[in-house]
């Protein structure tokens, strides 16, 4: 797993969660503060998910996705206001887009009233890292889960892992040692 495919996954699981918070009505999810890459993962991820792949309608501006490696459904350039007040096909629940900072600059009002997936928010969710990089039950008891969530914390509330990269490959360094090498988490 590549640290930008981890980011995708625990996006898709806080998209997962968000849905099945709200079950009912429709949803419009923005990604904000992603470079391209990680929205196309994320985007990439969320097609391929057969959870949620066919609730969401997922789309993708140009800015995003410049060589067209994304199906061409998935394109389009409108606005965070025309995704805010679009309807959505009656077998979709929830719209998943993204905007760049000079969209953002524009349309601020807009995106304040739609559901955001941005970094700072996919940082705290230690326990989607961790189960998304393989550390489940199997390899760290509930102890250990407690000692590698504060570890975490502390190296996202420090700024230690300065960017979501970042903050991601020490998640997956981590999984390695403990997954592939066997070494235990300390106190």
């Amino acid at each position: 797993m590549t640290r930008t495919e981890l980011i995708a996954a625990v996006a898709t699981a806080s998209l997962k969660e968000q849905l099945s918070g709200e079950p009912e009505g429709t949803q419009r999810i923005c990604m904000l503060g992603l470079d391209a890459e990680v929205v196309r993962a994320v985007a990439q991820a969320v097609i391929a998910d057969g959870e949620i792949s066919n609730e969401v309608m997922v789309r993708v501006g140009t800015v995003f996705d410049p060589n067209g490696n994304l199906p061409a459904e998935t394109r389009s350039d409108e606005s965070i206001t025309h995704w805010r007040h679009c309807r959505l096909p009656d077998d979709k629940r929830a719209v998943l887009f993204a905007a760049s900072q000079d969209e953002l600059q524009r349309n601020d009002k807009s995106v304040e009233k739609v559901t955001r997936i941005e970094t700072d928010k996919l940082r705290l969710r230690y326990a989607d890292w961790m189960h998304c990089a393989g550390l489940t039950d199997r390899f760290l008891d509930q102890k250990k889960r407690e000692h590698l969530a504060a570890a975490l914390q502390a190296a996202n509330e420090t700024h230690a892992a300065r960017t979501i990269e970042t903050f991601s490959a020490f998640v997956l360094a981590i999984s390695d040692n403990v997954i592939s090498k066997g070494m235990p988490l300390q106190k």
